[in-house]
């Protein structure tokens, strides 16, 4: 492969990381959370948010929240685990808020009250079925990396037939001029 594509190649990638890295801190600036989109793992809100459907979510202040949104928290057990259930009480006590909430789908409402500091924000749209993907992909580091793998391969033939295409085109032009000689 000739230098010249090489750099092209190399320009596009480095293209691409910063058009990547741009998009994910623009969306997280936009929605103002560190995760915007979550694919839901549990049955706990059906029928409303099914499993591998896909949920965008927004910052909300924890004054903003009503009965009936749905929120997206830290588990009080596990910091490390995210919940989306449903307000179903707002409580106001020493100066701060706490949630009571409930799976859409769970027969009773949550054993513990959801402090404003867990809160992560409130569902703003539900993506049907469109997280089963992402999960698979997520899963998969096979998969994963063979989709990887294949984009490169895409973006250097492309490269190179655009690079061959120029070159041929340049060729042509040399014959006509010394055709016209």
């Amino acid at each position: 492969m000739s230098r010249r594509i090489e750099l092209r190649i190399l320009y596009t990638v480095i293209t691409l990381i910063l058009l990547y890295l741009a998009i994910s801190f623009g969306i997280e600036y936009v929605f103002g959370v560190d995760k915007p989109f979550m694919v839901v793992v549990s049955r706990s809100m059906e029928p409303t948010i099914r499993v591998n459907d896909l949920i965008i979510i927004t910052k909300a202040s924890p004054d903003d929240i009503r009965v009936g949104d749905i929120i997206v928290f830290r588990s009080p057990l596990n910091p490390d685990m995210y919940i989306v259930h449903r307000v179903i009480q707002v409580i106001r006590s020493n100066d701060r808020i706490y949630f009571k909430t409930k799976g859409d789908n769970n027969k009773y409402p949550d054993r513990w009250v959801v402090d404003q500091d867990n809160l992560i924000g409130r569902v703003l749209y539900i993506i049907p079925a469109v997280g089963g993907v992402i999960r698979v992909f997520n899963e998969n580091i096979l998969l994963k990396a063979t989709f990887i793998g294949l984009l490169i391969m895409l973006l250097i033939y492309l490269e190179y037939r655009e690079y061959m295409g120029e070159k041929e085109s340049n060729i042509e032009k040399l014959d006509i001029l010394d055709l016209n000689q």
